[in-house]
């Protein structure tokens, strides 16, 4: 599948796809 940018054209789905969790890492409290 291929997305068109209106700044940069063409660019494939791979570019816009993350595999990993998504959740927020927060640093431990103190």
């Amino acid at each position: 599948m291929r997305i068109v940018c209106p700044f940069c054209g063409e660019r494939e789905l791979g570019e816009f796809t993350y595999l990993g969790d998504a959740k927020p890492l927060r640093p431990a409290a103190g």
